[in-house]
């Protein structure tokens, strides 16, 4: 596939974490931008100055809610292959090459996301994502700003479903599945968001919670199945506002994982790990650590009666000096 990257954009509440994302998304390889910008404020659009050759729509207008704004900038795209970016998301360097190479044979393809503290500090991976797509329908696994998709296919399926605030992502990624997409995952680091305890992701809402929970009975999911979710939702905003103001590393704060179901993030600094759960952990914690041969080894060490939302420092028999070469699971 020889043609670029197009991104949307949908802007009504933004702060600084725009800057990022602006600069992020030529570091990426992006070749067209399209924004729907119903802030109100004309200097938003002065921020995208850096990227103004890659702008082939802007419309500082007004919308019907985040969905109507970015399936507007999404039909403005030309780009084979889109994607989208919340103002506190951001793109990895030179990501692009990784996502066109896999849409050669795939018509949706997504990879991990990193969060970043409101320093700019990362300070874990994204915990939902998986390559269990068996799992798509009961569990939103994929991360949005780290998936892209064919345009055709977007406009296939009907686009954004304008009705949905908080799920409208988990919905077009399955009516994308049910229309027989070829649906790829890639370990590879493709985004990041930054944490910002003001966001949407934030909000403990009572709108979130029934959306979720109509939802998920539309795609046919048990009560425990839909009350489960709700609570993880509400862990997940919970962690959300935690972790924008949790220090950590900008090079070793490397690693989240959904193991079973526990969820927790590390933070490695040298020999010494901090793991910090979403539910309490009494059981074996997996170091995995690729040596200079390409072979994973694992340790196992032992972690009794840690709680919920506490950290626990591990020691470990290495340093940590290599993000991409130790993994961690919770079980």
């Amino acid at each position: 596939m020889t043609a670029g990257v197009g991104i949307a954009m949908a802007l009504k509440n933004v702060s600084g974490a725009l800057d990022h994302a602006i600069q992020s998304m030529r570091a990426f390889g992006v070749t067209e931008i399209a924004v729907s910008d119903a802030s109100g404020d004309p200097s938003v659009r002065e921020r995208f100055a850096p990227v103004a050759d890659l702008i082939t729509a802007y419309f500082a207008e007004p919308d019907g809610g985040q969905s109507h704004g970015l399936d507007k900038a999404f039909r403005a795209l030309r780009s084979p292959v889109v994607g989208w970016l919340n103002h506190d998301d951001f793109l990895v360097r030179d990501g692009a090459d990784a996502v066109l190479r896999a849409l050669e044979t795939h018509d949706v393809v997504y990879g991990e996301a990193e969060f970043l503290n409101m320093r700019g500090e990362v300070v874990g991976y994204h915990p939902n994502v998986s390559d269990d797509l068996a799992r798509l329908g009961r569990e939103n696994l994929i991360a949005q700003p780290s998936c892209f998709f064919r345009n055709a296919l977007y406009r296939d399926v009907g686009g954004l479903d304008y009705d949905l605030h908080y799920t409208m992502d988990w919905d077009l990624w399955i009516r994308m599945a049910q229309a027989g997409a070829a649906i790829a995952y890639t370990p590879a680091l493709l985004s990041g968001v930054t944490l910002d305890p003001d966001a949407k992701t934030a909000r403990l809402s009572l709108s979130r919670a029934r959306e979720i929970q109509g939802f998920l009975s539309r795609s046919g999911a048990s009560l425990g199945e839909r009350t489960n979710l709700i609570v993880e939702s509400m862990k997940t905003a919970l962690l959300w506002k935690l972790r924008g103001d949790t220090p950590g590393h900008p090079y070793f704060t490397v690693w989240a994982h959904k193991h079973g179901s526990r969820r927790a993030s590390a933070v490695a600094e040298g020999n010494r790990v901090s793991v910090f759960s979403l539910e309490p952990v009494d059981g074996e914690v997996l170091v995995w650590r690729r040596g200079a041969d390409q072979a994973d080894r694992a340790i196992r060490v032992q972690v009794a009666n840690a709680a919920a939302f506490q950290p626990v420092t591990l020691e470990l028999p290495f340093a940590i000096t290599d993000l991409g070469r130790v993994r961690f699971e919770v079980g």
